[in-house]
């Protein structure tokens, strides 16, 4: 698996078990923030119907929904994601290891990539935002 494949099952599992819509949108408009300035409160609702908080607290409220995202790990072969060190036994059920007539079959330490926290947050939300919810 590639590092883009990688970064797309940390970044799915994230979304999917600890954003909700709201902190998606943070995320989102606290990156434009960054890059671009202050953005009038008025003009994200009036975009996203929603109202931003300002770069600050919207880091915070992003930082609050990350704050349980610790150390993530890849499955290299079948791409599945998940926060606990794997047994090195794959049992996501979906892949085609898990489907053989053989069931699952033994994994080694090298097909699985380890995230630290810090990546983890570079993924979900850019590498320029990551430093500010911490």
């Amino acid at each position: 698996m590639t590092t883009k494949d990688t970064e797309t099952a940390i970044y799915k599992h994230v979304c999917d078990t600890y954003l909700d819509d709201r902190s998606k949108l943070l995320i989102q408009w606290a990156h434009t923030d960054l890059w671009h300035g202050p953005l009038s409160p008025a003009e994200v609702k009036e975009t996203e119907g929603f109202d931003y908080p300002g770069f600050e607290r919207a880091c915070d409220e992003i930082k609050d929904a990350l704050s349980e995202v610790g150390e993530m790990w890849c499955d290299d072969i079948c791409e599945c994601a998940q926060e606990d060190e794997p047994n090195w036994v794959c049992e996501c059920g979906e892949c085609k290891a898990c489907e053989s007539d053989d069931g699952p079959e033994g994994d080694h330490p090298e097909d699985w990539t380890r995230l630290d926290r810090s990546e983890v947050l570079k993924i979900v939300c850019g590498k320029e935002l990551a430093p500010y919810v911490r």
